[in-house]
């Protein structure tokens, strides 16, 4: 085998494990929000959104 040769192989195989990588993460990250998705439709019913009292609370908390 020549040096060319061994070096194409070594980063074929880098580009695989990244490639890998790159899947795991991806799946990962469905997982997750496909979690999230299903712990919002779990937590119950909607509540109605209130603007002004979140902007309230937010500006008491952190200040304005």
């Amino acid at each position: 085998m020549s040096d060319d040769s061994g070096k194409r192989n070594d980063a074929g195989h880098a580009d695989d494990v990244l490639r890998r990588a790159d899947r795991t993460a991806d799946d990962r990250r469905i997982r997750d929000l496909m979690n999230a998705l299903d712990a919002g439709e779990c937590s119950g019913e909607p509540r109605p959104w209130d603007h002004e009292a979140f902007l309230a609370r937010m500006t008491a908390r952190y200040g304005g």
